[in-house]
């Protein structure tokens, strides 16, 4: 019993040594494979920010072999396959680690982006949207605000600028008031040709900060493209202010002019919603610029044809020939005492303004001065 007692005792302390030992090697095994892996996935992800994405591609493989259950080294690799250009490798990557988390925000995105490469439009919008609705590692709320912008910027580079339009309004009512997301906001709907939503998130900027120069430049210039020119005038008198602090010679000289124009443009503007005598004022003016211009055309045209030896009045166009007899029609009615009794006169007048503007810069070229002014406010659509 004693001799079985102690074969038995050394067979324990055997086995347990042999265990041991064994785990110590398997441990060991175990912590040189995931230092293995980390070795190569640092080499991964250097060549990756190296611009060597296919050399990327090579380390995640190999760092995956050590380590295969690693997600982060699996979205390094798919990301390496997508920056090398193997797109269908990459999709198809992504899809093997979105069909186990397909709520995933950044996995969607990714695909979003991979399929956008691909020209499915289709796919990758919906992508986008599962992006946005999808969960995210962090800051989701931004990150989503994100996703939804980029979705925009694709739409609109797609000539959608209606569903572009609507993204960016989405985002912007779920945003929180800061300045620099408003002046953000303003900038992608002007992009997208909503100038008139782009001024009202500019002008909630100024009402953050009411000295910055940026968005009061930026809030001016809308202004003055929906042909609010005594806001403009305003702002970009305030944004001129600013410019002079910097001395920034260049944005000074282009700020000071177009708040020049902004204010001549006010005088010269003969709006419906002006006062009577004030309307009348600013159409006695402009019926003086155009007439001139008027004239000046005709001679221009008149001089070209007498050096070609053509009878003088053969030389005008259809419409400058029209435009004449109109002219001819308006001088017989009386000035500003005419203008002031019939408001049907004014419209005439402003009609034949706007026209002589129009006509004369297709015929004669574009204008200079107090006419440029006057074929702006001829082009630019009546403030809401």
């Amino acid at each position: 019993m004693l001799r079985d007692g102690a074969t038995f005792a050394v067979l324990c302390v055997a086995t347990s040594a042999l265990f041991g030992l064994t785990l110590f090697l398997f441990r060991t095994f175990q912590s040189h494979r995931e230092g293995l892996g980390e070795q190569w996935s640092a080499r991964g992800r250097a060549a990756l920010h190296d611009g060597k994405a296919a050399d990327a591609v090579d380390d995640f493989r190999t760092a995956l072999s050590f380590e295969p259950n690693d997600r982060n080294d699996q979205l390094m690799m798919a990301q390496a396959l997508a920056a090398s250009g193997r797109t269908d490798e990459a999709v198809n990557y992504f899809l093997g680690l979105w069909e186990a988390r397909p709520g995933d925000g950044l996995l969607n995105v990714q695909l979003a982006r991979l399929l956008r490469r691909k020209g499915d439009r289709a796919g990758a919008v919906n992508y986008y949207r599962a992006a946005i609705f999808g969960s995210w590692e962090g800051d989701g709320v931004q990150r989503r605000r994100e996703t939804r912008l980029e979705l925009a910027d694709y739409l609109a580079s797609q000539g959608d600028q209606a569903n572009a339009r609507r993204e960016i309004l989405i985002a912007a009512g779920n945003a929180p008031e800061r300045e620099d997301l408003e002046l953000a906001f303003g900038d992608k709907l002007r992009a997208v040709g909503d100038t008139a939503d782009a001024l009202t998130y500019y002008q909630k900027a100024i009402q953050d900060d009411p000295v910055r120069e940026t968005a009061l430049e930026r809030a001016g210039r809308a202004a003055y493209s929906l042909g609010k020119y005594s806001d403009a005038a305003s702002l970009l008198q305030r944004a001129v202010t600013k410019a002079k602090k910097k001395n920034d010679a260049n944005k000074l000289a282009e700020l000071t002019t177009l708040v020049a124009n902004s204010q001549r443009l006010v005088a010269l503007n003969p709006s419906r919603e002006l006062p009577a005598v004030e309307r009348t004022e600013h159409l006695e003016a402009a019926r003086a610029i155009a007439q001139r211009r008027m004239q000046g055309c005709v001679a221009q045209i008149s001089g070209a044809a007498a050096g070609q030896r053509q009878a003088r009045g053969a030389a005008l166009p259809p419409d400058m020939l029209t435009l004449k007899a109109r002219w001819a029609s308006v001088a017989r009615n009386d000035g500003r005492a005419a203008l002031e009794r019939d408001a049907a006169l004014e419209d005439t007048v402003m009609a034949l303004v706007f026209d002589t503007e129009r006509e004369t810069a297709h015929v004669c070229g574009q204008p200079q001065g107090d006419d440029a002014l006057l074929l702006m406010l001829a082009r630019t659509p009546a403030p809401q």
